[in-house]
């Protein structure tokens, strides 16, 4: 089950993305803060939430259908994320590394048609790598 929604906004989201990504110890959402140990909200008396209620939230994240329609670069932040909160590699650096276009990222996805067309071997291999990375989430999702 996901937090509230009017509690876990997009800015959130962006949080949680960024203490990924800066391997942060605190960082501050509008009016909420994104600890390592949780969250806390203005409306709870900044009582941190409990940071399995954080790790269920992300969880559920790779189970939504809508993983599929993530463009390259959501799908990698994501990735970051998980693996920050995880606490073990899911999606591995080098495979991370291993996402390339010659579009490159907002291109490749927002002008799929024209990849295809003019780079249709590297698209397909794109495609692959993204794909195995979705996998690598749903699949490790209830072991973190």
């Amino acid at each position: 089950m996901l937090p509230d929604p009017d509690w876990v906004t997009e800015d959130d989201a962006d949080a949680v993305i960024g203490l990924g990504r800066l391997k942060a110890n605190t960082i501050t959402s509008g009016t909420k803060r994104l600890t390592r140990s949780g969250m806390c909200s203005p409306t709870s008396q900044n009582q941190p939430v409990d940071p399995r209620q954080l790790r269920r939230f992300l969880a559920a994240v790779p189970r939504d259908e809508r993983l599929e329609s993530l463009d390259w670069q959501t799908l990698e932040e994501l990735a970051r994320t998980v693996n920050a909160v995880s606490g073990k590699p899911v999606v591995r650096q080098s495979g991370l590394e291993k996402a390339r276009h010659p579009l490159g990222r907002a291109h490749s996805h927002w002008e799929r048609e024209r990849a295809a067309e003019e780079y249709p071997k590297e698209t397909a291999e794109l495609l692959r790598v993204l794909e195995a990375w979705r996998h690598r989430m749903r699949t490790s999702a209830t072991g973190w």
